[in-house]
């Protein structure tokens, strides 16, 4: 009887030792999961972002470019009236 406690106690102790192991790499995969999605959340957030300001970057080039295409009109209007 002794001879196979002496055996099943190690198993049994080893057995619950990698449970425990097994269990902590389940609770570390679920958090890199959650970490993964918030990463994932703020790469689309930064893309929205880009986006919204490569559009407000044209609108003001837009606007640039119409400026001085009134300017150029008013030069001309100027210079008409005083010849």
């Amino acid at each position: 009887m002794l001879n196979i406690s002496n055996h099943l106690f190690p198993f049994i102790a080893t057995t619950i030792s990698v449970s425990g192991l097994i269990f902590k790499m389940g609770q570390q995969s679920q958090q890199l999961d959650i970490i993964s999605f918030k990463v994932y959340a703020q790469e689309k957030r930064e893309e929205y972002n880009n986006k919204k300001m490569c559009e407000i970057h044209n609108d003001v080039t837009l606007l640039k470019n119409d400026i001085k295409y009134i300017k150029s009109h008013i030069q001309n209007i100027e210079n008409y009236i005083k010849r």
